[in-house]
């Protein structure tokens, strides 16, 4: 299916090292998973000297890309160190939780991918538990600007500056809102539908509904139980008139990068990727280096995509599934589909080649950040070629950051999409 590529060497001849640093990341988790906080500490003070060796010395690992990186003992500590984080602040030590962050920061060499929560995570602690705002902001202020930051991320950083702007205990900052404007162009469309909710839950589990559909129901007096994305679908197929549908979130988006990339993921043109022949994806499927580095070629499939008349698209996907059907590939569900080829071809002509080109155009320039988030819903209707993606919201949920920019995305990119907000009724809400 591919073939194996080796140039670069991983460790660098300190495989014991690297070993050492794994055992080291799995007894601090196993003390955080037991609550042994104080021995957890002592893990930390070990590995913070690890780490601190590890950046003094990351000009080698440097010479990497992150996606051999993440092989070094450098990467591993860091982990550690992001771990320790959060057990820095159950020991209610935030000047020591500042100042990890603050060191994480400074270095550039590993875990680049955490930029954002470490960003995040100071501010926080420098706003709600030193009390220290102005910085809290200029750190918010700064890192917008790091190259690191990615979607969700962002979003978080400004709803957060934001939030202070506007707090009445914070009015002295007021003049710094217009600093941090939303990442996006407006808000999602709702609809709400009401659902008849089972009063007797159980806390803490999600909301159960009776489902509208009769029709399923064994015998008369009966009713079948179903989740708000289950009643969310049933609406849409019985009440709209969607032909098909599937609750599915990023699986449907994955499964269409997938069948229209086959070829471009799997290509054997770029050195490092494939190290064995049991890999489910390059090793830099979910890193910047997947996009820069086959940059021509998925450009240039995108263009096709996008200018593809609805048979192409059908051929399109049809040959990978044909050719590769049953193999394994990350984000690839063959079974997702009930009518198999048939639902895959019709739903990527009903979403259309342009909109298809972007959604896998955002999948390949930031998988690891953008996989998640995409709409619970996805429907489709063969016979009028039209398709919807729908964030499904039950009693008390709200949207994550990623959810609202994917939502943005899709509406600038001129889809249907909409979140439908489930409003219990006939029961007690809890």
């Amino acid at each position: 299916m591919y073939a194996s590529h080796r140039v670069s060497a991983v460790h660098h001849g300190l495989s014991c090292s690297y070993q050492e640093a794994l055992h080291m990341e799995q007894d601090f988790i196993t003390c955080m998973e037991k609550g042994s906080l104080h021995d957890a500490e002592v893990l930390y003070l070990t590995s913070r000297a690890m780490f601190e060796s590890c950046i003094g010395s990351g000009i080698t690992d440097l010479s990497q890309p992150d996606f051999l990186r993440c092989f070094s003992r450098g990467w591993v500590y860091t982990r550690v160190m992001n771990l320790a984080v959060e057990m820095l602040q159950k020991l209610r030590d935030y000047e020591g939780a500042v100042e990890l962050l603050e060191r994480l920061l400074e270095q550039k060499v590993y875990c680049s991918g955490k930029r954002g929560y470490w960003l995040d995570r100071l501010a926080l602690n420098l706003d709600q538990h030193l009390k220290d705002t102005g910085k809290a902001l200029d750190i918010i202020s700064r890192g917008l600007i790091d190259d690191h930051l990615r979607t969700g991320h962002l979003l978080a950083l400004v709803e957060r500056a934001r939030r202070i702007c506007q707090s009445p205990s914070h009015t002295e900052f007021k003049h710094r809102l217009p600093e941090f404007p939303l990442p996006y162009e407006q808000e999602p469309k709702e609809i709400e539908i009401n659902g008849t909710v089972i009063p007797d839950r159980v806390t803490g589990r999600k909301t159960v509904f009776v489902s509208s559909d009769r029709s399923a129901s064994a015998e008369d007096g009966d009713f079948i139980l179903s989740s708000v994305e289950e009643l969310a679908l049933e609406h849409y197929c019985q009440v709209e008139g969607w032909e098909r549908g599937i609750h599915a979130e990023g699986s449907s988006f994955s499964a269409l990068f997938c069948l229209l990339l086959w070829d471009v993921i799997f290509t054997s043109g770029v050195p490092n990727v494939f190290r064995t022949q049991y890999q489910a994806a390059p090793l830099d499927f979910a890193t910047d280096h997947f996009y820069s580095s086959r940059k021509a070629l998925i450009d240039e499939r995108l263009a096709i995509i996008s200018r593809a008349a609805s048979e192409d698209l059908r051929s399109m996907i049809a040959l990978t599934w044909n050719s590769h059907y049953g193999q394994q590939c990350i984000g690839m569900n063959w079974d997702l589909f009930p009518s198999q080829l048939n639902d895959a071809q019709d739903l990527v002509v009903c979403i259309g080649g342009t909109l298809a080109a972007c959604i896998c155009e955002r999948l390949a320039k930031d998988y690891r950040h953008c996989r998640g988030g995409v709409p619970d819903l996805t429907l489709w209707s063969p016979k009028t070629h039209r398709c919807k993606f729908v964030e499904v919201k039950g009693p008390g949920d709200r949207l994550s950051q990623k959810q609202v920019l994917w939502l943005d995305y899709l509406t600038t990119s001129k889809a249907d999409a909409e979140v439908c907000k489930v409003k219990p009724v006939g029961g007690r809400r809890l």
